[in-house]
């Protein structure tokens, strides 16, 4: 279905949450989405990374729960270069010009 659908122009994002041990067929997924269809995200508040990526763990004391912060995005791009075996530099470059493609350049946005 991947393929179908980018070849109708789809994107597919990727977030934190996916590095859970038990979400291994979502990340064969992502092994076969194009490279120039890809985006990061990080679901914050909700679905939180597995703690070796959870580099901002919060927690909602209200709820007493665990919650994900936005600054854990980074600790996605890294998540997301390591489980596709590329230099994260390039990949940071790839993510950048696939969100300029979808949303439109931002002056003065670094990713």
């Amino acid at each position: 279905m991947v393929a179908n659908f980018a070849r109708l122009g789809a994107y597919f994002s990727l977030s934190g949450y996916f590095a859970h041990e038990r979400k291994a067929r979502q990340r064969d997924v992502f092994k076969v989405v194009p490279r120039e269809r890809l985006l990061l995200e990080t679901d914050a508040p909700d679905m939180w990374p597995p703690a070796r990526w959870n580099r901002y763990p919060l927690q909602d004391s209200a709820a007493g729960k665990v919650i994900n912060h936005p600054a854990n995005l980074g600790a996605v791009y890294c998540f997301a270069a390591e489980l596709l075996g590329v230099d994260l530099a390039q990949f940071t470059a790839t993510i950048a010009e696939n969100f300029n493609r979808l949303f439109g350049p931002r002056p003065g946005w670094k990713l």
